[in-house]
């Protein structure tokens, strides 16, 4: 089973289908395009259909079996918005990939588990698999039970607030 670090890192190393820079006004990439999309590219300046069709014929399956094997992945606006939402909380500036993918401001799931450690305080691990540890030591009341409604925000200043169900919310940070 991939972990949410291992997916983002498979999408950031095979992203291969950008936007056109003109679609999102922005400047071009400056890191060049997989030689395999490349090869298709340039099928489609060839004007002479006989030519034109041979071209794909050859750059079109070599595309076709390297998405097969898994050495390339093509990924679409909407799975690279699901992948934001899986990592939400994580650093994800680090990779150019995201850039065009709108921003998360918050995650509602439900708790797994919840544990607490003296002079720590709780770590709480979500249904959708991210594990957040309480980074202030405001006191959350009761015990937190599992199936409980969770909602994490974005806080000022690059912090996170997590909140069980109607309990006031704790300042928390995302471990896994």
């Amino acid at each position: 089973m991939r972990t949410p670090i291992a997916s983002a890192i498979a999408v950031s190393a095979a992203f291969l289908l950008p936007i056109p820079a003109d679609a999102r006004n922005e400047a071009p990439r400056s890191e060049p395009p997989s030689a395999l999309l490349s090869a298709v590219a340039r099928c489609v300046e060839i004007q002479a259909p006989d030519a034109r069709l041979a071209c794909y014929d050859k750059a079109g399956p070599a595309l076709v079996h390297a998405e097969a094997q898994r050495e390339v992945v093509v990924v679409d606006q909407a799975q690279m918005k699901e992948t934001k939402k899986r990592l939400f909380g994580m650093n994800l500036s680090i990779s150019p990939l995201f850039a065009n993918t709108p921003d998360v401001d918050s995650v509602e799931t439900t708790l797994q588990s919840a544990s607490f450690v003296q002079g720590a305080g709780w770590t709480f691990q979500l249904a959708d698999g991210a594990t957040w540890a309480q980074t202030d030591g405001n006191p959350v009341p009761g015990k937190p039970k599992a199936g409980e409604k969770v909602v994490v925000r974005r806080a000022t200043l690059g912090a996170f607030k997590l909140t069980l169900g109607s309990r006031p919310g704790v300042k928390v940070r995302r471990v896994n």
